[in-house]
């Protein structure tokens, strides 16, 4: 793969991560994820946005 596909490439797959990013997953983790009654961020969600699980992993 020459230079220019290979910079054309990476500059590709940033649009592509920052949409997804910004557009995706940063909104499902602020609508869903938010615990607004104690604080913090639920961290065990299902794709619908459910809780699975009310403990919060103090890693993240």
């Amino acid at each position: 793969m020459s230079y220019l596909n290979h910079h054309a490439r990476r500059a590709d797959l940033r649009a592509l991560y920052q949409d997804a990013l910004a557009n995706d997953v940063m909104p499902f983790w602020l609508l869903h994820g938010m615990d607004r009654e104690h604080d913090g961020i639920m961290t065990t969600l299902d794709r619908d946005g459910s809780v699975m699980d009310s403990d919060k992993s103090i890693w993240f």
